[in-house]
């Protein structure tokens, strides 16, 4: 009995190791609203990372006249990628504890 509730903690604690890994690699659960602004009209890919450069979010916009959407990503420093036509633009932006949207206009 002893030998199976030290296996079923065992089984219980890699379970919640291993959400709690997914969870942080999710940007750590702080929903922020963005809005691109001022970018050529039609398709826009917007593509997120962290400071390290790893991929959080990967998303396009096709044509519509609001560009925007919630996301969940870890404080600090976000890498904003911008595609349009034949344009790239990289913006950062700060994301601090009390941020809860922001609006990221299209470089010149």
């Amino acid at each position: 009995m002893i030998k199976r509730l030290l296996r079923f903690a065992a089984v219980a604690l890699v379970a919640m190791g291993a959400a709690s890994a997914l969870k942080g690699m999710e940007g750590g659960g702080r929903t922020v609203r963005l809005a691109y602004a001022g970018a050529p009209e039609g398709r826009l890919e917007v593509t997120l990372r962290d400071p390290e450069g790893h991929l959080l979010r990967r998303t396009t916009f096709e044509g519509s006249t609001f560009r925007g959407h919630e996301v969940s990503v870890a404080e600090g420093t976000l890498v904003v990628e911008l595609h349009a036509g034949d344009a790239d633009r990289r913006l950062e932006a700060f994301i601090g504890p009390t941020t809860e949207s922001l609006e990221l206009v299209w470089p010149r």
